[in-house]
């Protein structure tokens, strides 16, 4: 079972890239408006609106996104194999193209390091042992 107030080294990679188009979809799963630049992130290991606090710790910077959508692609959550025999590691969660390029990960490699602490949850009153700033 998932702590949530504990910090977790994770696997991320992005989304909200369509190349000729707008976004992919008109809405986050919160079903606010979808901007790939809005510095949010997709889980399924957190509620949405909860606030992350996300470190790249190859080169310290940090930010914090709301989980704002689900995800990634549930047959992602597991290694796998690509055709060429490299194996591809699982990812635990996706960044917009905004906030995997504003922490400085690679969008040529696809995935990156991330250190993840969740801080806040704006829809409950707080996540366990974390007051909502009341």
């Amino acid at each position: 079972m998932l702590n949530v107030n504990q910090s977790r080294s994770i696997r991320t990679s992005f989304y909200g890239v369509n190349p000729g188009k707008e976004h992919l979809r008109p809405t986050f799963a919160d079903n606010t408006k979808f901007d790939s630049n809005a510095m949010a992130a997709a889980s399924w290991d957190y509620p949405l609106g909860t606030m992350l606090h996300v470190l790249n710790p190859a080169t310290g910077i940090n930010h914090v996104v709301e989980v704002k959508d689900r995800g990634p692609n549930k047959r992602l959550l597991k290694d796998s194999v690509s055709p060429n025999g490299t194996i591809m590691p699982a990812r635990q969660m996706d960044l917009t193209i905004g906030a995997y390029k504003a922490l400085g990960l690679d969008t040529a490699k696809g995935l990156g390091n991330v250190v993840v602490t969740p801080i806040l949850n704006k829809y409950a009153s707080a996540l366990k042992g974390v007051k909502n700033g009341r």
